[in-house]
């Protein structure tokens, strides 16, 4: 549903995707240096400045339930990295590792806030 780049200098990856794919992507206001992509489709993107040297790219999935999700992730193998979070009155994510060390995040839409299709 959704996905993260993320780059030492966010302006670089920016003019990267936007001139390989014709994306129009936008710096957001506020204090997290974030960038918005829009891909004309789902899923949409974001870039974000690299908070750390091991920082990756996101993918996300949407679920039901971050608390589900992470539950049945741990009984499968995955390690959280990143406990549930709360993303202002958006919704709630996680990022866990799957036991071939695969990172990703669950995602739950807060209510209301799902945007249509």
């Amino acid at each position: 549903m959704h996905f993260d780049f993320v780059g030492e200098a966010p302006e670089a990856p920016a003019e990267f995707y936007g001139a390989l794919f014709d994306w129009k992507i936008e710096k957001q206001p506020g204090e997290m240096d974030y960038w918005t992509m829009d891909t004309g489709q789902p899923p949409i993107g974001g870039i974000m400045a690299k908070s750390h040297p091991h920082h990756m790219q996101s993918i996300y999935f949407e679920v039901d339930s971050v608390d589900e999700a992470v539950e049945t992730a741990e009984g499968l193998g995955a390690t959280v990295v990143v406990p549930k979070h709360e993303v202002a009155t958006k919704g709630w994510f996680a990022v866990t590792v799957d036991p071939q060390g695969n990172g990703f995040a669950v995602w739950e839409w807060a209510e209301g806030q799902k945007p249509p299709q």
